[in-house]
């Protein structure tokens, strides 16, 4: 078996425009923005942009279908925030 993948570090920062994430592999990062109004989604603004990392190469087109998707079944499985 592989070696496990580090978990990217989030980062919650003002981006601009009404950029909601961004992921950057190089640093292993997630940047969200604080103005996301639903935790709803929050969930799944981290998702696509985990996955982005994940694979890093796949279409946005992909990414956001399948983020959405990985969400929304974390979502109705009760999965919530609990802190920062």
């Amino acid at each position: 078996m592989g070696k496990k993948p580090k978990v990217p570090k989030v980062i919650v920062r003002p981006l601009p425009g009404d950029i909601a994430g961004l992921a950057c592999k190089k640093d292993n990062t997630i940047e969200l923005d604080p103005n996301i109004i639903t935790e709803r989604e929050r969930l799944r603004v981290t998702v696509h942009e985990a996955y982005h990392i994940a694979e890093w190469k796949a279409t946005e087109k992909k990414v956001d279908r399948i983020s959405r998707q990985i969400a929304d079944v974390l979502w109705s499985q009760g999965y919530r925030r609990t802190s920062l």
